[in-house]
């Protein structure tokens, strides 16, 4: 097994970005047969990539955003993924899923 070093970050970046984004579009095409995604975003960083990776692979007009706060949200994720939409220039929709979890 190869020792775990700070070499396991040498990939080119560019390259990863370009496979996940092609991959996205082939699973969004072929085996979802979809013409788009939709992707919850709170402003944090997973979201944030996963949203942009989305755009990314199939533009702005094939992506929808869910921003789902809750009573324990921080309080200005729903203003951060508000920015991150707008940045992207997709589509969004706010449903406040508090009433469903405490149902």
């Amino acid at each position: 097994m190869t020792p775990l070093t700070p070499h396991v970050l040498d990939i080119d970046y560019q390259q990863e970005a370009d496979n996940i984004c092609a991959r996205l579009r082939e699973i969004t095409a072929r085996q979802l047969h979809r013409r788009g995604l939709v992707v919850a975003i709170s402003g944090g960083i997973d979201s944030s990539v996963s949203c942009a990776l989305a755009v990314r692979a199939l533009g702005p007009d094939r992506v929808f955003t869910l921003i789902l706060p809750e009573q324990d949200s921080a309080d200005d994720s729903a203003a951060r993924a508000n920015i991150l939409a707008t940045h992207l220039g997709v589509r969004t929709e706010t449903v406040d899923i508090a009433p469903t979890l405490e149902a």
